[in-house]
């Protein structure tokens, strides 16, 4: 079980409220709690039906330097590589502030999977999408 006393309620909030906007042709934007049809339509052009977004920007919610994150991503990126992850390009985006934050759209994933990679990757969260593509937060810790 998760302790959601460990994240601020205030930065559990932001994860909420964030978009997240999926670099497909055209882009959607995914709203946790709110089903997706274009998430529905992706499942269904590429036969999968999970998804999980996530990034590996600003570790536990700690800004670090445009260089440091674009390193970690680049981890990300190479984790997705060795295990044969399809995935498409993202960003999170707060309507509140000019914040933006580089991510992926992870197809074909399990939540097990999706929660590892968390971890590993030192995020308070992440977005997972099951079958019924409505995007819900998940707290690693």
């Amino acid at each position: 079980m998760v302790n959601e006393s460990s994240i601020s309620k205030r930065l559990i909030e932001a994860y909420r409220s964030t978009n997240y906007v999926v670099e497909t042709e055209p882009a959607f934007t995914l709203r946790v709690g709110k089903h997706s049809e274009e998430l529905t339509n992706l499942y269904t052009a590429t036969g999968v039906d999970t998804a999980c977004f996530i990034t590996a920007y600003n570790p536990f919610s700690v800004l670090l330097t445009t260089p440091h994150n674009v390193a970690r991503q680049a981890e990300l990126l190479n984790d997705l590589a060795e295990l044969k992850l399809k995935f498409v390009f993202g960003y999170g985006q707060s309507d509140a502030s000019d914040w933006r934050e580089a991510s992926v759209l992870i197809l074909g994933v399990s939540y097990g999977e999706s929660m590892k990679l968390a971890v590993e990757h030192e995020q308070n969260a992440f977005i997972w999408c099951g079958k019924e593509a409505t995007p819900a937060m998940v707290l690693t810790r």
